[in-house]
């Protein structure tokens, strides 16, 4: 019997960082600004800030993309 798991592959052109998460930098998102994809947001080395997407709705949004 087969395992009828999703499975997804991303193309990446390039990485320009990989930084580690550290839930005390953490921001949160204002629901009311951000798109639900938009979890927060973490300070890089560089003064900027990273999004943090979330991977399951985008994943989910993907995933019923498939079956229409």
């Amino acid at each position: 019997m087969r395992n009828h798991l999703t499975v997804c592959a991303l193309t990446i052109d390039r990485v320009l960082g990989v930084t580690r998460y550290v839930e005390s930098h953490f921001i949160h998102a204002d629901p009311e600004r951000e798109p639900p994809e938009v979890l927060g947001f973490m300070p890089d080395e560089r003064g900027g800030l990273l999004t943090v997407l979330d991977s399951s709705l985008i994943l989910g949004a993907l995933n019923r993309l498939r079956f229409r």
